[in-house]
């Protein structure tokens, strides 16, 4: 993708998530700004940006501006990041937004502040990384997957902002579509025999936050995700039966899901479902 006109994509809070998805964009060809608060030397998320600009520092991608975002001790924070990321070049205030087409929030709970201080101000289009406020996008929900509203019906995104969904959703639905590709058949609601059953088996606490660990799994029956899985795979409207278990660890990060089919799964379906997982990109 050749950048013929200046246009780059902001990413609006350069922890872990923001990384990743500016390397995603990056390997693309995609140029990015990026954003982030503050630096420090023990951050593990200074540590992953520093090593993003460094694998792309010889590509033709090019120049990549980092910048602090708003707050007070502006200028402390700016000295740390060039310090700790090895690059700032200023306030976020100072970005041509006029080259901004698109900005991805992935900030934790800023997403409305930054909506009203800059988004909206800026004319700038926004998409929400999973976990943001569903009001500022009207519940419209975004996922790269097959066999899902978003995939079917991309013209709906061009002109309103967005949510992508998170990585629990983006599970889900995967499985999901893979199951409806691979049974075959009518109305994949109509072949379900109960609720699909779904236990997201999660860590106490992100890496690195140094929480104290709890002593017991901790087990609530909730609704987790499934307003998501609705929008996009509207066959399994009011069929998901979730509870969220939060176990003592920093690292665990599971989930489990039972479908149950009125008919029979025969031995060749099995097959194709393996292979649908075994080939799904």
């Amino acid at each position: 993708m050749k950048n013929n006109n200046n246009q780059r994509i902001l990413i609006n809070g350069a922890g872990t998530v923001g990384d990743r998805v500016a390397d995603v964009l990056l390997s693309m060809g995609v140029p990015v700004f990026m954003c982030k608060y503050t630096a420090d030397k023990d951050d593990i998320k200074s540590q992953e940006l520093k090593k993003l600009l460094e694998r792309y520092k010889d590509s033709e991608i090019g120049d990549i501006p980092v910048y602090a975002a708003r707050g007070s001790d502006l200028e402390e924070r700016i000295s740390n990041i060039k310090e700790h990321v090895g690059r700032c070049d200023g306030s976020i205030d100072g970005i041509p937004f006029k080259d901004v087409a698109l900005a991805i929030d992935c900030t934790n709970g800023m997403d409305v502040r930054n909506h009203i201080e800059l988004y909206n101000p800026k004319d700038i289009p926004f998409v929400i990384n999973g976990g943001g406020d569903d009001k500022l996008v009207e519940r419209l929900y975004w996922a790269s997957i097959p066999n899902t509203l978003s995939h079917e019906n991309p013209n709906i995104y061009k002109k309103r902002n967005a949510k992508i969904v998170s990585c629990n959703t983006h599970a889900v639905i995967t499985a999901l579509s893979v199951l409806k590709s691979s049974i075959g058949g009518g109305d994949f609601k109509d072949q379900l025999r109960d609720k699909i059953y779904i236990n997201f088996a999660r860590r106490h606490d992100d890496p690195h936050k140094e929480k104290k660990r709890p002593r017991f799994v901790k087990i609530e029956r909730k609704q987790y995700h499934t307003d998501e899985v609705y929008y996009l795979f509207p066959e399994v409207n009011c069929e998901l039966e979730t509870k969220v278990s939060k176990w003592p660890t920093e690292y665990f990060h599971n989930t489990t899901m039972i479908v149950d089919f009125k008919e029979k799964v025969t031995s060749d379906q099995l097959d194709k479902i393996r292979l649908g997982f075994q080939m799904y990109p």
